[in-house]
């Protein structure tokens, strides 16, 4: 669990909209859903809120837009929190970071099909000392129920040899020649 200071807190881990703001009960009342509810997708991995030295939940903008997200998922589509959760964990990781193939070996998100890559019990050296609420492949949920179109990206980029990066300042994948990743 990553602590933050009050001061760390005042001062911001980025500026960006990772900043967190917001309380539990704030943050059940902008995604009109319950605090019991957000504890429990914290329990089920589908988010991580940040925590005060205190234990108190925050949640920033991109935490806001994903449990909307969610939400999303569970009231328009049908989704379950197993699926919405399976749904996570096909993202391929291993694909967007620069994993090597005996990297993959090692990291517990490349054999799993049930938890997301920031559940994994066996990180990846490419992936061990990030925090995870920082990882583009955390945002990339937040394109919601575009995800197919994501995969449609993803392949297409492999496919013409070109790599694909991934930011986690506006959300979006874009091609670059940069950051080539092979398959």
């Amino acid at each position: 669990m990553n602590v933050l200071s009050r001061a760390e807190l005042l001062q911001g881990p980025t500026a960006n909209h990772s900043m967190p703001l917001y309380t539990i009960s704030i943050a059940a009342k902008l995604t009109n859903t319950t605090v019991y509810t957000l504890r429990m997708y914290e329990d089920k991995g589908l988010i991580i809120p940040h925590r005060t030295r205190t234990g108190r939940r925050l949640y920033s903008d991109t935490d806001i837009t994903r449990l909307r997200c969610i939400r999303e998922h569970i009231d328009q589509q049908g989704l379950n929190i197993a699926g919405i959760k399976s749904l996570m964990a096909m993202i391929p990781c291993w694909l967007l970071k620069p994993c090597t193939p005996e990297e993959c070996m090692q990291c517990g998100a490349y054999e799993s099909n049930t938890d997301p890559c920031w559940q994994a019990a066996n990180k990846s050296p490419a992936c061990r000392d990030e925090d995870c609420r920082y990882c583009p492949i955390y945002h990339i949920p937040e394109r919601c129920a575009d995800v197919k179109s994501l995969y449609k990206e993803l392949l297409g980029s492999i496919g013409s040899g070109e790599g694909v990066k991934v930011t986690a300042d506006d959300h979006d994948i874009s091609n670059s020649r940069d950051n080539q990743i092979s398959p």
